[in-house]
């Protein structure tokens, strides 16, 4: 019978995000906290005799992360003809890093289907090259991204306590950069925030809402997302509690101390145009 290999690929939510200074190649310095949590897709790989995606999504082949990733192993060992199911949990374009986290896990569920013995240091090479944010996704729980955001340490914290995530399914092309390229140098801070939360957390066992979250994002969501951000104060004055966006957006989150308060706001929330999910921080 044909070997098959099923991995879970969780989303990411920024508690902290910083941006300390622009390179000379529009990229970002920037310093960003990062939990994963239990919202995550699926995939499914299977040798067969051509690559090929199947999935939910309406993501061109050419598009999707996955194919990207796997051309830099086809570059490596030749043609690994794979089938792969794709199940899309994870809204797109929302933030919450799920196009990075099917690329981080293809990797890892490729290397163990075909059995190619490569190194973390050799896919987090491979995950630079695709994209900022996908090397965090090798090491899921708590991280602390740096530079562009490819370079993370796994920080070992107990983040107790549940969250509700807003989103709708409204696309947005080249978002992410041009939600950076609008941020000016009076927004631009030393990451001392991040390191303050890394400090407060680690070796810890927290609830989240202990945590003072931050995003350079939400000083532009008026100019980003002028719906979000009137959706945004509704829910605050709503649930009573501070809503973050995730990343450059375009999704919002609250935290709560369980899973019975975040039960109950859920349940008795009314939302016009968004979507909602309820969540905890992930485990493996």
């Amino acid at each position: 019978m044909n070997k098959k290999t099923i991995i879970k690929s969780p989303a990411k939510i920024n508690l902290t995000l910083e941006v300390i200074r622009k390179y000379k190649d529009d990229f970002h310095e920037i310093k960003s906290v990062v939990m994963n949590f239990d919202l995550h897709d699926e995939i499914g790989l299977e040798k067969s005799e051509i690559f090929e995606i199947i999935t939910n999504s309406n993501i061109p082949q050419n598009e999707n992360l996955i194919y990207k990733s796997y051309l830099f192993l086809k570059e490596k060992f030749g043609d690994l003809p794979t089938k792969i199911y794709l199940k899309k949990n994870i809204p797109l374009d929302s933030g919450l890093g799920g196009g990075s986290s099917n690329a981080a896990n293809f990797l890892k569920a490729m290397n163990q289907l075909w059995e190619l013995d490569l190194n973390n240091n050799y896919l987090e090479k491979i995950g630079k090259k695709i994209g900022s944010d996908v090397n965090l996704f090798f090491h899921p729980g708590i991280n602390l991204l740096k530079n562009t955001g490819s370079d993370t340490v796994n920080i070992h914290a107990n983040l107790k306590g549940s969250l509700i995530i807003f989103h709708d399914d409204i696309q947005i092309p080249k978002k992410t950069f041009k939600a950076y390229n609008i941020i000016k140098p009076s927004s631009f801070t030393d990451g001392t925030i991040s390191e303050q939360v890394i400090e407060f957390i680690k070796d810890q066992s927290i609830n989240l809402t202990e945590i003072n979250c931050f995003n350079v994002f939400n000083e532009y969501i008026n100019i980003l997302y002028p719906d979000l951000l009137e959706f945004k104060h509704y829910l605050t004055r709503l649930i009573g509690k501070n809503i973050h966006m995730s990343g450059s957006g375009k999704s919002l989150f609250c935290l709560f101390e369980d899973l019975e308060k975040a039960k109950y706001i859920y349940n008795n929330i009314e939302i016009k145009n968004y979507k909602k999910i309820l969540t905890n921080s992930w485990k493996e």
